[in-house]
């Protein structure tokens, strides 16, 4: 029975998140922000608090100098979408903390893993400028950081595509 209400709770959340990325079908440019040490500083936040999502999500900060970079970057765009490979029970948890930290428009999603935000991009965002600020990283919270730099380069063979990832995020900075 417990199986049975988690996955009709994840194919709830999956309808929302079909919705969610419908309402960007129409646009012409499309940012994309990652949330975990892309948007959000959280590795730190996750060793200290002994890899307790939760503990670690409400202490974790919002990176101000990249939110206006991209702002500066990108003048006339008003809403972002936010993508984040991230379980989805953590997305209350999620939605309470960008609600909190306010600093752009959005819509989210979670996705399972990040090769689902590369499905995303050549399926629903294939025919739109799409620019992609995304650390591609995992790993943080043990100490052994994941560079994912085969869904990087897949990202790059996109022809709308642009992705600015690791180094590339540090330099867009102000």
């Amino acid at each position: 029975m417990k199986r049975l209400a988690l996955l009709l709770v994840w194919l709830i959340y999956s309808v929302r998140s079909l919705v969610v990325l419908l309402k960007y079908f129409f646009k012409k440019n499309i940012i994309v922000l990652d949330l975990d040490n892309t948007l959000i500083k959280t590795a730190n936040e996750l060793i200290k608090n002994n890899k307790k999502f939760s503990k670690a999500f409400k202490n974790a900060e919002i990176r101000h100098d990249f939110v206006n970079a991209i702002k500066s970057k990108h003048p006339n765009q008003s809403d972002y979408i936010i993508i984040s490979a991230r379980r989805f029970n953590y997305h209350n948890i999620t939605k309470k903390y960008l609600k909190s930290n306010k600093e752009i428009d959005y819509k989210f999603i979670l996705v399972p893993n990040p090769l689902i935000k590369y499905y995303i991009y050549k399926f629903i965002f294939s025919k739109k400028n799409t620019f992609v600020y995304d650390d591609l990283t995992g790993g943080h919270e043990d100490g052994k950081i994941i560079f994912y730099e085969d869904i990087a380069l897949k990202i790059n063979e996109l022809n709308k595509t642009k992705l600015y990832h690791s180094n590339q995020i540090e330099q867009i900075e102000i």
